[in-house]
C-alpha cells in the first residue's frame, strides 16, 4: 500500500484554506482532507489543526481497535474536542475550526475501506472490475454542517434554523462507454455526519468540493481526470494534481476554489 496527498490554492483565494494529509500507522493507511469556510477567520490554521487532530485520533483508535463505522460519532467528538484545545492554546477563536473533514481508512491486506464524512466533498475509487465510482456529498444550501458547531449550542441551533435543507449523497459508477452515471441518490434531511464502508480494488481518494469549480468542466469529468494516476509510487497524488494544474495553466482553465486530495493505493507497492 501507499498513500499521498496534495492541495492547490484556488484562483479566487489569497491564502489556501484547504489541507490534505495522508500516512501510515502499522498496517493502517489513511487519507484526510479538510476544507475551511471562507466566511470565518483563520480557517487555514483551523483546517490544518483539524486534519492533524484527525490523524492523531485515527492512530489512537487504531491502537484501541475502535476503527468502525459504529464509532463515527465518538470519533467526531474526539477530533473536535481535541482540536478545540489546540486552537484555544493559540488564542484563536473556535470558529477557525469551521471546516469540513473527510477521511478514508484502509488496512493492509483488506479491500474494505471505512469512509468518515463531516461535511461535504467527494470520494472516488475503482472497484474490482476497474470501474470508477464517485460518491458526492452535497448540501443543497451550500452551507455544510461543521464539527465546530458541536462546540456551541447557540451556533448549532442557529445553523439548523437557517439551513434546514437536505443533503444529497449521489453515487456514480462508470458505465461501459466510460461515462459516469447515477447509480444511487439519497436525499435526506439532517444527514450531516455519516460513516460507511466501501470495497475498492486499487485506488481510493478523498476530494474537497473545489473539484467542482473548474470553469467549463463537468464535475464528473474532472473527478475522472483526478483519478487517472499513471502509477502508484511515491507522490502519486501530487504528480497527478500538478499535471492537472499544468494543463489548466496551458489551456487557460481556472478553478475558483482551493482543491485538496488525499489518496491510498491498496495494492502491493512492488506491483
Amino acid at each position: 500500500m501507499n498513500s499521498d496527498s496534495h492541495f492547490l490554492i484556488g484562483n479566487s483565494h489569497h491564502i489556501c484554506e484547504d489541507y490534505a494529509l495522508s500516512g501510515q500507522k502499522g498496517k493502517i493507511h489513511y487519507a484526510i482532507v479538510a476544507d475551511g469556510c471562507s466566511a470565518s477567520n483563520d480557517v487555514d490554521i483551523g483546517a490544518r489543526i483539524l486534519a492533524k487532530t484527525a490523524e492523531s485520533v485515527i492512530n489512537v483508535v487504531y491502537e484501541s481497535h475502535y476503527l468502525s463505522q459504529f464509532y463515527w460519532d465518538m470519533i467526531g467528538r474526539m477530533i473536535i474536542s481535541n482540536a478545540q484545545k489546540t486552537i484555544r492554546s493559540l488564542g484563536v477563536s473556535d470558529t477557525a475550526l469551521d471546516s469540513t473533514l473527510l477521511f478514508a481508512i484502509g488496512i493492509e491486506g483488506q479491500k474494505q475501506i471505512s469512509i468518515f464524512v463531516y461535511g461535504d466533498g467527494a470520494f472516488a475509487y475503482y472497484d474490482f472490475d476497474n470501474k470508477l465510482h464517485v460518491i458526492d456529498i452535497e448540501y443543497i444550501s451550500g452551507a455544510p454542517y461543521y464539527l465546530s458547531y458541536r462546540l456551541n449550542e447557540e451556533r448549532k441551533n442557529g445553523y439548523f434554523q437557517q439551513y434546514p435543507d437536505e443533503v444529497i449523497v449521489t453515487h456514480y459508477i462508470e458505465n461501459e462507454t466510460g461515462n459516469l452515471e447515477v447509480y444511487h441518490r439519497l436525499t435526506q434531511p439532517n444527514y450531516f455526519e455519516l460513516c460507511f464502508d466501501i470495497h475498492a480494488e486499487n485506488y481510493i481518494s478523498v476530494l474537497s468540493d473545489g473539484v467542482k469549480t473548474f470553469q467549463g468542466m463537468d464535475f464528473l469529468d474532472t473527478a475522472t481526470e483526478f483519478m487517472s494516476f499513471k502509477n502508484h509510487t511515491g507522490e502519486f497524488v501530487k504528480r497527478r494534481m500538478n499535471a492537472i494544474k499544468r494543463k489548466c495553466d496551458k489551456e487557460g482553465i481556472k478553478y475558483q476554489d482551493d482543491i485538496s486530495m488525499a489518496g491510498i493505493y491498496l495494492g502491493d507497492k512492488n506491483e
